[in-house]
């Protein structure tokens, strides 16, 4: 499978590390992530060919498939939003579907680009990826929250792992740069956390993951 020129392909189905709710997204750009609607998180992120859909058309279609291109960052699992007593509190354990946010499908816009929709309680939630123009070595990542009341200490995950700040973002595992605008980022417990910073009911967060292989 590969995106048709300057649109984008859809893989849903069972992805190695994302899970049974699986949704692949190849860009025309080069560059591919996978969103786990199990937990409403980006699970994956690769660069190069797609997938290969083989393992699903033929026979009886078993198995997880994993991505067909090369350097392959996988992201955390379990929830990416989480309310928490403290920055440096725990996250919550890793489950296999999530009772705390519940997913609403998503919509492509005129180059088959989606917009994944969920919410957690009384927010809504739009997650808009996309690569940046010309770049075959980063994606940027807009989260719009919307709510009538505002959640208390309501925290975004972003990574996991090796972290450490560099040239103004955040260093991970010596193969992602993650930048973040519209909050704090900050290292806690091994995890990059964002507080999510609500104005008149709305936040916005802009992500931008880049590799560094």
């Amino acid at each position: 499978i590969e995106p048709p020129e300057n649109e984008a392909a859809i893989y849903r189905n069972f992805i190695s590390d994302v899970g049974p709710r699986a949704i692949g997204v190849g860009y025309s750009e080069a560059v591919n992530l996978a969103f786990d609607a199990n937990n409403m998180r980006l699970a994956l992120l690769w660069q190069g060919s797609f997938m290969d859909g083989a393992r699903h058309w033929n026979g009886r279609g078993q198995g997880y498939q994993p991505p067909a291109g090369e350097n392959v960052i996988k992201l955390p699992q379990g929830v990416a939003f989480a309310q928490l007593d403290s920055a440096d509190a725990a996250w919550p354990a890793a489950e296999y579907r999530t009772k705390d946010l519940r997913f609403r499908g998503y919509q492509l816009d005129k180059r088959q680009h989606p917009t994944f929709r969920y919410e957690r309680g009384n927010v809504s939630i739009t997650d808009t990826p996309a690569p940046l123009p010309d770049n075959e070595d980063q994606i940027k990542r807009t989260l719009q929250l919307k709510t009538k009341d505002a959640p208390s200490n309501l925290y975004f995950r972003a990574a996991a792992g090796n972290i450490v700040a560099k040239d103004g973002g955040f260093l991970v595992n010596d193969e992602l740069l993650i930048s973040v605008k519209g909050s704090g980022a900050g290292i806690h417990n091994n995890e990059l956390r964002v507080p999510i910073q609500f104005r008149k009911g709305t936040a916005q967060l802009e992500i931008t993951y880049a590799w560094v292989f």
